[in-house]
């Protein structure tokens, strides 16, 4: 029997990464309004794709769940 795995902060792992996949997948496009960025739910990228087309080297996101850190994950390049 698999023992279910947690993270430090005691979170389920398979959790976890499911979360990260949809995060990862599921940007929505911004769209502007007056000047104002409001999320377009309707046209979506994926994060590679968004950090290649606004020309981001790199992006560190850290994901809070119930006031603790749940996941943080870096993409991109360090020194470019």
């Amino acid at each position: 029997m698999k023992k279910n795995q947690t993270n430090i902060y005691g979170n389920q792992i398979d959790e976890i990464q499911e979360r990260i996949k949809r995060i990862e997948s599921s940007i929505p496009q911004a769209s502007f309004k007056e000047g104002i960025p409001s999320p377009n739910w309707e046209e979506k990228s994926n994060l590679q794709n968004l950090l290649a087309a606004y020309n981001v080297l790199g992006l560190s996101i850290s994901l809070i769940n119930d006031s603790k850190i749940e996941w943080e994950k870096n993409y991109g390049i360090v020194d470019p």
